[in-house]
């Protein structure tokens, strides 16, 4: 296979060419014997002649500077800005008009060019920093650019006292030398403008870095999430979840709809639960995610009920998160759930490591194999506080018991495991393992 076309045979044109048995990239090879240029595949050694004596082509290319296309109509333009502390170097006068430049270079990006507005003079130049308003080089570069701000007439500038402040970051071994012009702005501006560089701040700032002998053994918790918060009725929290469904244009879940009009408030601060919350058999994304966040995050229940639901890995990291956030159970069931992915049971290990709240965990009916098997025992490890796991119907058995019964011996608060319908033999000895 071969992207060349057919102008591959100009000698300015070099195409990438594949091996027509492995579909490798191929790279040039010299037979000396016969001398020719070949391409040869370095996988499985196919060769074949070369089209093109030509295997490189460096293009150089001159871009034209912006300062020679600028014409001097400009000066005219209305709608360019204008500036009267612009000093021209060439008739001495204060008044230019400026634009940025319309390159698409990286470097050209900030230069900003001055054009004289003098019509005997017309002269054009330029300055690399928007920030640097005058900059002075000599032929010899012996000095470096200072930076001024510039006192106007419209606007005051922020120093103290309405004074002008500038940063010099000239050498103080080395002066700048004077001129009539810059003696006679200078004499004009006295009473205006005083030159005070800055040499000190008005107070120090250190950083201070443990050593390697000390260790970090005080942990500050945030505070949770709307503790503080008035408590909302069920009434007020159904409003809020229509509202954000609107809001997200996503249908309202009638299930959800139904427990949280008919369920019973028996809430007296925000850290009481309620019983259960079931979303099942029910298409949850991300937007769904959000709505249902509006209910998570205004009251808490003892079990969260997802089976049989469909849940894809990015809408699951969300939900993790959330639960996680808020404390939002104690209890999940993701029994008979879309097979999780590689992110989602990323966002479960990340979810465990975090909750101080999850008791029970429920994953019914979820098919498993040996990459997955090892990422949810791996998730299970960190988890401090469950103690109780529902596995059953997962077709557990043979090597793929064992690695699951090996894995899930360091999850040290586990004390309750459910493994009923899986396959397992008559004299299979769990503890053996």
């Amino acid at each position: 296979m071969d992207t060349s076309t057919s102008g591959s045979a100009n000698s300015g044109f070099v195409g990438i060419k594949f091996c027509q048995e492995c579909n490798n990239m191929l790279y040039p090879k010299e037979d000396k014997d016969n001398k020719i240029l070949l391409y040869a595949c370095r996988r499985c050694q196919h060769q074949q002649a070369a089209d093109n004596p030509c295997i490189y082509v460096n293009k150089i290319t001159h871009e034209i500077d912006e300062l020679t296309q600028i014409v001097t109509d400009v000066i005219s333009d209305p709608t360019l800005p204008r500036t009267a502390d612009h000093p021209c170097p060439k008739c001495r006068g204060n008044d230019a008009v400026f634009f940025q430049a319309q390159s698409a270079r990286s470097e050209d990006r900030m230069t900003l060019y001055y054009v004289c507005r003098n019509q005997h003079c017309l002269h054009h130049d330029k300055f690399r920093d928007s920030l640097i308003m005058s900059t002075q080089n000599d032929s010899n570069n012996s000095l470096l650019p200072s930076i001024h701000f510039i006192k106007s007439d419209q606007t005051e500038s922020p120093s103290i006292n309405n004074t002008e402040t500038e940063i010099s970051t000239i050498d103080d071994s080395k002066t700048e030398p004077s001129t009539p012009h810059n003696n006679k702005t200078e004499q004009s501006n006295e009473n205006d403008i005083v030159e005070k560089p800055i040499t000190t701040v008005s107070h120090s700032r250190r950083v201070h870095f443990p050593t390697d002998d000390t260790q970090l053994r005080l942990i500050s918790y945030s505070p949770e999430p709307l503790s503080n918060q008035p408590l909302l009725s069920l009434g007020v929290i159904l409003q809020r979840y229509r509202a954000t469904c609107q809001r997200l244009q996503v249908r309202p879940l009638n299930c959800l709809l139904d427990q949280l009009s008919s369920m019973d408030d028996g809430r007296k601060s925000y850290y009481d639960r309620l019983d259960c919350l079931k979303i099942v058999n029910e298409k949850i994304d991300l937007k769904q995610i959000d709505a249902i966040e509006e209910v998570l995050s205004r009251c808490r229940f003892h079990t969260l009920d997802f089976e049989s639901s469909s849940i894809d890995d990015s809408a699951l990291a969300q939900l993790f998160d959330v639960i996680e956030y808020y404390e939002s159970c104690t209890h999940i069931n993701l029994s008979n759930v879309r097979p999780i992915g590689l992110q989602g049971y990323i966002a479960l290990t990340k979810y465990l490591r975090k909750t101080n709240s999850l008791e029970r965990f429920d994953m019914n009916s979820t098919r498993f194999d040996e990459n997955t098997i090892f990422s949810f025992t791996r998730s299970l490890r960190l988890s401090s506080t469950l103690y109780e796991l529902h596995v059953e119907s997962c077709q557990l058995t043979g090597k793929l018991l064992q690695k699951f019964i090996q894995n899930l011996r360091s999850c040290i608060s586990l004390r309750e495991l459910y493994l009923c319908d899986n396959r397992m033999y008559y004299n299979f000895n769990l503890f053996e393992f």
